[in-house]
C-alpha cells in the first residue's frame, strides 16, 4: 500500500473538484463606510436598504449572513482597526496607529524607535477645521507641498534632523519623528468638521510624551504660517478651492508585529490586496500579501470599479488563493455628509464591481466570496461609528440561510449570529481551534449514546460552533456526490461491520474526513489523483503535523487500490482496528 500512514485529510473548501480540482479561494469584498443608519428622507430606511443591489443581494441570498463586531472595546473606530480586525488581528497584539500602516505602503522602512503618523493636508479657515481633505485635494499638487515642508520645515535646526514628510496619496500623508513618543492623544480631522482646531490640538497621555507632543504642535503651527504663502495654495484660492492650509499628525505609532496571513492559513499560499488607500496597503504588507495597484483606482467615487474587479479577477484565475478587495468611495461620501452620493458609491459597487465578478466566476477556479464594510460611516454623523456591520459568506454548496437582501438589519436574522474577535476570518476560511473532545457547553449539544450503549465520552461534532453550518453543509454535498471507491468502502465500514462505529464525511476541524471512528481516532481517506501533484503534497505535510497533534491516525488508500484490492484494504483497516495505539 502507498502512502498507508499519510495523515492528511481534506480541507473542507476542497470540495469543488474532489478528484481532480483545486483548493478554493478566497475573495473579501469590502465597501469601507458602507453601512450607515435609518436616514427619515429614505423613508426610515438605511442606504444599504435603499440602494439598488441586486448582486450584493444575491450574495445574501444564496449564502450566510451575520453581523460582526470589527471595533473591540476600548478601540477607536478606525480603518487600520477594523480592518485588520476583519483579517483576524488582535488590536490589543497588534495596534500601533495608522502612521505605521502607510509607511509600510509607500515603502518606508521605520526604525525601531520611529514615530510614523499619518499626516493630513486640512483646510483651516480662522479658528475652525473647515474639512479633513481640502476638498479633495489631488496628488499632484500635495507632493510639491511635501517637499516645500521639508526644505523650509523639517529642516529648521530646532528639530535637529529628527522630522521628515513624505508623500502619499491626495490629502493622506506621513511624518516621520526620529525617537518620538507614542503615548500622545490625536485626535482624526475627520472626526472634527466645522470644529474649534485648537481644542483637538495634540496631547500627550503620559510626562515622557511631552516632548513629543510639544514638537507636534509646534509643527502644526509653523505650517499654518508656510503653506498658504506658497503658489499652489494661492493658486487654489484664486480658483475658489479650498487651501492645504495645514498638517494634522494623528494616529501614530512604531512598526506592528503582524503574523502574515500565510503562516496563520495554510490554505493561503499567495495572496493579494487591491486598494487605492495607503493605509490599507500597509496592513496588506505586515499581512504578508503582494499589492495590486489599479490605475483608475482613485479611492473616490471616481473611482474604476470596472479595473479593480477585473484586478481581483486576473487574481484569482492567476493563482492567488486569498484576494482582499477594498474600494474606499463610500466611507469618502460618508464623511462628506453626502446621501445622494453614498447611494451612488454603493450601486456603483454593486453595479459595476460586485455583478462584474459574479458573472466572471463559472470561468475562474470555486471562489468563496465574503461581502461587508469595515464600519459604518453615517452621512448624518460624518464619521465613523463603532456598531457591528453586516456581512455574508457565499461558497460553493453552502446551503442558504434564509436571509433575503444584504443590508445591516436583515443580517441581523442570519445563521451566523454576531461575531468578533478572529471568529468571521476563521469562518470565512474554515479554520478552527478543535479540541478533541469538544465540551457540550461549547458545542450546545448533549453527547449520544457510546457504542456501548452507555454516555459517549467522546462527543461527535468535533468542530468549533461557529464553523459547524458551513462544514456540515460541504459534507452533506460530499455524501451525494461520493466516488466509486468511496461507496465501495462504506458498505465495508457502515452498521459497525468492522466492531466500531465509522461516520461518513465527517467534520474535524476546518477539514472533512472521509470515514472516522472517533472512539479510537483513526480515519481513513480515499485519494484521487490529484493528491500526487507537487502543490497538494505540500498541503498534506501541513496538515499531517496538524492532525498528528490532535491524536489521529489516519489510514491512506488510492481509489485503485480500494476498488481493485478491496480485501487488502479492509485487512490493513483491522490490523489498525485491532492496535489503536
Amino acid at each position: 500500500m502507498n502512502n498507508i500512514f499519510d495523515t492528511q485529510i481534506h480541507s473542507a473548501p476542497s470540495l469543488p473538484g474532489r478528484d481532480g480540482g483545486g483548493s478554493i479561494r478566497h475573495l473579501i469584498i469590502l465597501g469601507d463606510g458602507m453601512a450607515d443608519w435609518h436616514v427619515p428622507s429614505l423613508g426610515g430606511k438605511t442606504l444599504l436598504q435603499y440602494a439598488d443591489t441586486p448582486a450584493m443581494d444575491w450574495l445574501a441570498c444564496h449564502g450566510r449572513c451575520g453581523r460582526l463586531k470589527t471595533v473591540p472595546d476600548g478601540f477607536h473606530p478606525g480603518s487600520e482597526v477594523a480592518n485588520s480586525s476583519i483579517l483576524g488581528y488582535d488590536q490589543h497584539v497588534v495596534y500601533e496607529g495608522r502612521g505605521p500602516l502607510e509607511a509600510a505602503a509607500i515603502g518606508v522602512e521605520l526604525a525601531p524607535d520611529d514615530l510614523a503618523l499619518r499626516c493630513n493636508f486640512v483646510c483651516i479657515e480662522g479658528e475652525t477645521l473647515k474639512n479633513h481633505s481640502c476638498g479633495r485635494l489631488e496628488t499632484e499638487e500635495a507632493a510639491p507641498l511635501i517637499d516645500y515642508l521639508n526644505d523650509s520645515l523639517a529642516s529648521d535646526p530646532r528639530y535637529e534632523g529628527r522630522v521628515r514628510f513624505y508623500t502619499g496619496v491626495q490629502y493622506r500623508h506621513l511624518l516621520v519623528v526620529h525617537g518620538g513618543n507614542k503615548h500622545l492623544r490625536c485626535t482624526p480631522p475627520h472626526d472634527i468638521p466645522g470644529q474649534p482646531w485648537r481644542q483637538h490640538q495634540i496631547e500627550a497621555e503620559m510626562p515622557e510624551a511631552e516632548e513629543t507632543a510639544a514638537l507636534l504642535r509646534d509643527l502644526v503651527v509653523r505650517s499654518q504660517i508656510l503653506l498658504p504663502q506658497h503658489f499652489i495654495n494661492k493658486e487654489r484660492a484664486r480658483e475658489g478651492r479650498d487651501m492645504a492650509s495645514s498638517i494634522w499628525p494623528w494616529g501614530g505609532g512604531y512598526r506592528p508585529q503582524m503574523v502574515p496571513l500565510t503562516e496563520r492559513f495554510p490554505a493561503i499560499r499567495r495572496g493579494a490586496v487591491i486598494t487605492a488607500v495607503d493605509l490599507i496597503r500597509g496592513i496588506g504588507h505586515y499581512a504578508g500579501l503582494r499589492i495590486i495597484n489599479v490605475p483608475g483606482a482613485t479611492g473616490l467615487f471616481d473611482t474604476d470599479y470596472e479595473a479593480k474587479a477585473d484586478a481581483a479577477i486576473e487574481a484569482l484565475r492567476s493563482g492567488d488563493d486569498f484576494v482582499y478587495l477594498h474600494v474606499e468611495a463610500s466611507d469618502e461620501a460618508g464623511h462628506d455628509g453626502s446621501v445622494p452620493l453614498k447611494l451612488r458609491t454603493i450601486e456603483d459597487l454593486d453595479h459595476r464591481l460586485i455583478q462584474r465578478i459574479l458573472d466572471a466566476l463559472p470561468s475562474l477556479p470555486p471562489v468563496a466570496i465574503a461581502l461587508l464594510p469595515d464600519h459604518p460611516t453615517p452621512c448624518e454623523h460624518r464619521t465613523h461609528t463603532a456598531e457591528p456591520i453586516p456581512f455574508a459568506i457565499f461558497a460553493p454548496g453552502l446551503t442558504p440561510d434564509g436571509v433575503q437582501t444584504f443590508d445591516e438589519d436583515a443580517a441581523v436574522a442570519g445563521s451566523c449570529g454576531l461575531l468578533e474577535g478572529d471568529a468571521f476570518i476563521r469562518l470565512f476560511m474554515c479554520q478552527s481551534s478543535l479540541s478533541p473532545d469538544p465540551s457540550p457547553v461549547r458545542e450546545g449539544r448533549k453527547s449520544r449514546a457510546g457504542e456501548d450503549g452507555k454516555e459517549a465520552s467522546n462527543f461527535y461534532r468535533t468542530a468549533s460552533s461557529d464553523i459547524y453550518p458551513i462544514l456540515k453543509d460541504y459534507a452533506r454535498v460530499n455524501r451525494k456526490e461520493s466516488t466509486l471507491a468511496e461507496d465501495i468502502l462504506w458498505q465495508e465500514l457502515r452498521r459497525k461491520q468492522l466492531g466500531v462505529l465509522f461516520r461518513r464525511q465527517h467534520p474535524i476541524g476546518d477539514y472533512i474526513a472521509d470515514f472516522v471512528c472517533l472512539s479510537i481516532k483513526l480515519i481513513i481517506e480515499v485519494d484521487g489523483e490529484y493528491h500526487n501533484t507537487p502543490t497538494q503534497a505540500n498541503e498534506d505535510q501541513q496538515r499531517s503535523d496538524w492532525l498528528q497533534n490532535k491524536g489521529y491516525r489516519v489510514l491512506r488508500f488510492t481509489n485503485e487500490e480500494v476498488v481493485y484490492d478491496t480485501a487488502n484494504v479492509i485487512k490493513h483497516i483491522k490490523l489498525k482496528i485491532s492496535h489503536p495505539k
